[in-house]
C-alpha cells in the first residue's frame, strides 16, 4: 500500500456544493464531477406550499451519469414529486471553434 501523500478528505465538514457561498476557500478536494444545488437553501415556518428548484450539473466529459434525485423533507411535510430520475450526458462537442 502506497503512503498517503496528502489529505484525501476535507478538513472542515460538511462540504457545500456551492462552496463559494459559504466562504470555504478554493474548490473542495475531489473536483465534484457531479454537483447538486437546491434553492431556497433554508425555509423557516412556511405558511403554505412553496416550490424548490433542484439543479444537477455534470462536469464529466467522457461518460453520462444517471440516478434518482430524491427530496427528503421533515416529518409532517410532503414533496410532490418526492423523487425524479435523471440522466446527465456529456456535451456533444467540447472542442473550441477557431
Amino acid at each position: 500500500m502506497a503512503p498517503e501523500l496528502a489529505r484525501t478528505t476535507e478538513q472542515a465538514q460538511p462540504v457545500y456544493s456551492r462552496y463559494w457561498l459559504h466562504n470555504k476557500g478554493p474548490a473542495p478536494l475531489g473536483y465534484l464531477p457531479v454537483s447538486i444545488a437546491v434553492t431556497p437553501g433554508l425555509v423557516e415556518s412556511p405558511e403554505g406550499p412553496f416550490e424548490v428548484e433542484v439543479v444537477l450539473a455534470s462536469h464529466l466529459t467522457d461518460t453520462a451519469h444517471e440516478g434518482v434525485a430524491e427530496i427528503r423533507v421533515p416529518e409532517g411535510w410532503t414533496a410532490t414529486p418526492s423523487a425524479r430520475p435523471f440522466r446527465l450526458t456529456p456535451p456533444a462537442d467540447t472542442s473550441a471553434s477557431p
